[in-house]
């Protein structure tokens, strides 16, 4: 019985120490497998996270592509524009070249007609006095070898000075109609001369009786001219210097230069710019560094090259004069 008995004991103690340890293995393992499932819920949590960013970038990459390509064509569409703008200014600009030449030639044949009718007054005067004194000299004194001049005479004396008082008054009209041409085509637009300072309705008249109807043609004289112009009295002073500086500096603000073609120059920068007065790529690159700092203002993260700007501000301004040589040549 002892024999059986241990036997039985010893399979009893086997059956529970396998029991024990099936047990501990079953528990980690199905421990281990609810934190695996737990931390691969997550990662998929986290893939659909990143899937649907990478969907909504590509959506935002898509707009950000159709959106420059109709900037493109935007652009394209305007630079056409200004390329045919530009051959009309050429256009004009030969047609008033043509206009102011046929002007000068009519000037010309004016003076010319002028100089003739002159000589013309003359003969008749010299042909009056010899006359007058024909009839004054005595009888006696034997006259020289000369010719009384007849009737004949002073009426085509006289004919000659009508035709040529009648030509005159036609080129005169000729003349007027070709600078309402020459107004036409350079713009029925008058800027306002009023505006500069020192200049009032009398010399503003006068300047417009004088063909200066904007404030470009102001700011292309000479302080020698406008005197000639206006023609003050001797009490009277004026500065046409300064009248062709504020001219010059209006179409500077009228017409500024882009500005912002240059690298690191936005629109906020831009208008700083403009504010300060500066609205040529010549004045600034006239400038320093420290000069355009204390108008810009940059914070202290900005990394802003002014030196930079200066050297692409000149080399715009080289290029601008370059092209007007050039556009003068032709």
């Amino acid at each position: 019985m002892s024999f059986w008995i241990g036997v039985l004991l010893g399979f009893i103690a086997g059956w529970v120490a396998e029991w024990i340890i099936d047990w501990n293995y079953w528990r980690r393992r199905t421990r281990i497998i609810h934190e695996t499932t737990g931390e691969s819920a997550a990662l998929r949590s986290d893939l659909e996270r990143c899937r649907a960013e990478t969907v909504r970038l590509q959506n935002d990459l898509t707009a950000t592509t159709n959106l420059a390509q109709q900037r493109a064509s935007e652009i394209a569409v305007l630079q056409a524009a200004l390329d045919n703008a530009r051959a009309e200014l050429a256009q004009v600009r030969q047609q008033l070249n043509e206009r102011e030449g046929l002007i000068t030639q009519l000037e010309t044949a004016r003076r010319s007609d002028l100089a003739e009718m002159e000589r013309l007054r003359a003969a008749l005067q010299r042909a009056e006095q010899e006359l007058a004194g024909a009839h004054t000299a005595p009888k006696t004194a034997p006259l020289p070898e000369m010719a009384a001049p007849s009737a004949a005479t002073f009426a085509t004396a006289r004919l000659a000075e009508d035709d040529v008082a009648a030509e005159l008054a036609r080129l005169r009209a000729e003349l007027e109609e070709e600078r309402r041409a020459h107004l036409l085509l350079r713009g029925s637009r008058r800027d306002p001369l009023i505006d500069i300072n020192g200049i009032g309705p009398v010399y503003e008249k006068r300047l417009n009786e004088a063909g200066i109807q904007t404030f470009a043609e102001l700011a292309a004289l000479t302080p020698e001219r406008i005197r000639a112009i206006i023609k003050p009295e001797h009490w009277q002073l004026i500065e046409p210097e300064k009248w062709i500086e504020e001219a010059r500096l209006r179409l500077r603000r009228a017409n500024p230069d882009p500005l912002i073609d240059i690298h690191g120059i936005g629109p906020v920068y831009q208008q700083k710019l403009f504010d300060a007065g500066i609205y040529t790529f010549e004045q600034l690159a006239s400038m320093t560094p420290d000069q355009i700092a204390a108008i810009i203002q940059p914070e202290e993260w900005q990394n802003v090259d002014f030196n930079r700007w200066i050297a692409e501000a000149a080399q715009f301004a080289s290029r601008q004069q370059m092209k007007e040589v050039g556009d003068g040549d032709a």
